[in-house]
């Protein structure tokens, strides 16, 4: 792996920790020290498949999207909550689907600036 991909890599990890709220329990959820995830977001120590593995399961994420970051030119398909959804705001009038995505943006405001507390 070439360093500017593990500079990637770091900032990923760094990142996805930070939207997650979880600081120096990550390591302690993974069973390491909390020097090894310090190392993993300085770049010093390059972060395995395992250890992508284990790191994507506390943070909520796929080992790729860690190792790679998201890919958004691939179709996402969506799941049978999505799918709930929108054909409940398909039922709306437009009016109303407004509303409700006004409302989404709010709610998702507040939780983002919940996290970043």
């Amino acid at each position: 792996m070439r360093k500017g991909e593990n500079e990637k890599i770091a900032s990923r990890l760094k990142e996805a920790r930070g939207m997650r709220g979880v600081s120096k329990a990550l390591a302690e959820m993974c069973g390491w020290a909390q020097s090894r995830i310090g190392n993993y977001e300085s770049g010093i120590r390059r972060i395995d498949v395992n250890d992508a593995i284990t790191l994507s399961k506390y943070l909520g994420m796929e080992p790729s999207e860690l190792m790679f970051g998201k890919d958004d030119s691939t179709p996402h398909l969506p799941c049978s909550d999505e799918k709930k959804l929108l054909c409940i705001f398909r039922k709306l009038p437009k009016n109303e689907q407004r509303k409700m995505l006004r409302a989404f943006n709010r709610r998702l405001k507040e939780i983002n600036e919940f996290v970043e507390k």
